[in-house]
């Protein structure tokens, strides 16, 4: 919490060897780890018998989605009884590590703890999935998979009414729709190890650089902003806390670069308690909080500085591990590919390294290749090219790591969505807006989680 002694305040190098410290942090026992964990972000919605969806199940009351999760932790499931937490009200403990977590305008967060495997993690999170979805059906609602909230036109009302979330809200709502980012739209979240001293800046520009791919090919949001509404939302909100923040350089380079990114950052909520947190009253970086301090809070403590950091949203984030936030959230069927395509290129050194050569060359374009990416996802012919010369980089890949590792169910979903989506360039949005044009309930059950 910020300081009314200058004295007190973090310096600027001392900001800079948190920021690397914590993002890039290289523990020993990291050669040879390959681990992963996921974030999925589920949508609940009351429907009618014949599928056509109602609205939204709110978060609290009678039958809302708390008490439906309360209930089936009862019952000494997968799912454990709920606790306390500032971010997100409360969340419910995993089985196998990880909790269900809320996001503000009540999506279900599937945050799973690492696993040794994309085989374990995807199945393990089916289950989870299956459950879920087995228990609300019972209350007539459905949990869909998509980029965006897509169903109901309506602003939906912050039903995470955390001091975290009521600021978020109240800043993002300064960038057009941008507070639809907290209510409306859905993602997976990849996390991967960094590795050791040898292996992770290979890994770290590869993640950034497959990321305008994943984007395009695995688009699941059209609207008419483009066919991920999701990502095109991201692009327009303050623009020194995403995108990319460091891809380029030697080891040095990318730290130097990292910390300086989260520096220029502007800051959005200052944490003034741990009770009350306030939308930021002026546009102030990290760096120029300290350097001038804030006319009523004082100046930034190391306490701010990690707050601030939690704030930075670049389409990848090094938090000690690697963690992609470029991809729409999908349908169950189409969950594992992704993960299995992704797992792949980080982790098999001799794709990885062929990959990081066919795209090294595009950093420069990078950005730009993001925007278009939302904007026409496939439609875009360089974008086309390289999602098809970067998808058979991973398909080679998946050869040389073993079969058990991958999933060989994984495999072969992942090399059939290949041939049959992105090879001809159709993307998920494509066969959501065939669905639509045909009728509501038959695009929501295609976008059924399970």
């Amino acid at each position: 919490m910020p300081t009314i002694h200058h004295k007190e305040a973090i310096s600027i190098e001392t900001a800079k060897l948190i920021a690397k410290e914590k993002a890039f942090g290289i523990s020993p026992s990291a050669k040879g780890r390959k681990k992963i964990g996921l974030e999925l972000e589920i949508f609940p919605f009351l429907a009618e018998e014949n599928g056509t969806p109602i609205q939204p199940l709110e978060l609290q009351g009678k039958l809302g989605i708390i008490d439906i999760l309360d209930n089936l932790s009862e019952k000494g499931s997968l799912i454990r009884k709920k606790e306390a937490h500032s971010k997100t009200f409360c969340r419910y403990p995993l089985q196998e590590g990880g909790f269900l977590n809320f996001e503000g305008g009540g999506q279900i967060e599937i945050s799973t703890s690492p696993f040794n495997s994309p085989a374990e993690v995807l199945t393990y999170t089916r289950s989870i999935q299956k459950l879920l979805a087995e228990t609300f059906a019972e209350h007539g609602v459905v949990l869909v998979g998509t980029g965006v909230n897509r169903w109901y036109q309506q602003d939906i009302k912050l039903q995470v009414n955390t001091p975290r979330q009521v600021a978020f809200l109240e800043y993002f709502s300064r960038f057009g729709k941008c507070n639809l980012l907290l209510t409306k739209t859905g993602s997976i979240q990849i996390s991967l190890d960094l590795g050791d001293q040898e292996t992770w800046l290979e890994r770290w520009l590869v993640a950034n650089l497959i990321c305008p791919i994943i984007t395009a090919t695995f688009a699941c949001s059209p609207s008419a902003d483009g066919v991920s509404t999701r990502a095109r939302l991201w692009q327009k909100f303050q623009p020194t806390r995403t995108g990319f923040a460091c891809c380029d350089g030697s080891e040095a380079d990318n730290l130097e670069a990292w910390s300086e990114a989260t520096l220029k950052a502007e800051v959005i909520v200052f944490q003034l308690s741990p009770d009350r947190i306030e939308p930021a009253d002026v546009e102030i970086s990290f760096a120029d909080w300290i350097e001038k301090g804030h006319p009523v809070y004082g100046w930034p403590t190391v306490e701010d500085f990690i707050y601030h950091f939690s704030t930075c949203f670049f389409e990848v984030r090094p938090r000690g591990y690697i963690e992609l936030r470029a991809c729409d959230m999908l349908p169950g069927t189409l969950q594992p590919i992704p993960v299995t395509l992704v797992t792949t290129l980080l982790y098999e050194e001799v794709g990885r390294k062929k990959c990081l050569e066919l795209l090294y060359d595009q950093i420069p374009s990078l950005e730009d290749l993001w925007k278009r990416s939302a904007v026409s996802g496939l439609r875009d012919e360089e974008l086309a090219r390289l999602a098809h010369q970067t998808w058979k980089i991973a398909i080679e890949s998946m050869n040389r790591l073993p079969k058990d590792y991958l999933g060989e169910e994984y495999i072969k979903q992942a090399i059939n969505f290949l041939e049959t989506y992105t090879f001809v360039n159709k993307m998920p949005a494509d066969t959501l807006e065939m669905w639509e044009s045909e009728s509501i309930p038959k695009a929501l059950k295609w976008s059924l989680i399970n």
